[in-house]
């Protein structure tokens, strides 16, 4: 989970090793490329990638058998229990999505 100085919060998965991710993330900040709604916020609102702050809210197994699944419904769950689509950076991703 990623929280911007503004106390929004973003909510993401990947099979990578997670400071790799963040750095990608920091570097969509710094050459302001806006492709994600956390990346725009940021640039609009004149944010830093060095105040981007996170924080590993759960892990996954990546040996397991339909990870990208796990992953994607369990970030799901996430971001409706923490509001990100709403009142947060997340995209709206319809749940059924992932199953076409």
């Amino acid at each position: 989970m990623i929280t911007c100085p503004c106390g929004l919060r973003y909510v993401g998965m990947t099979c990578r090793q997670v400071k790799i991710r963040i750095g990608e993330h920091k570097s969509t900040i710094r050459c302001k490329r806006a492709g994600t709604r956390l990346t725009k916020h940021f640039i609009d609102s004149n944010h830093t990638a060095d105040e981007l702050k996170w924080v590993v809210i759960e892990q996954v197994g990546t040996e397991r058998q339909g990870v990208d699944r796990i992953l994607f419904e369990k970030e799901q769950r996430w971001v409706h229990r923490l509001g990100t689509s709403v009142c947060g950076l997340n995209d709206d991703i319809p749940w059924g999505q992932f199953y076409n």
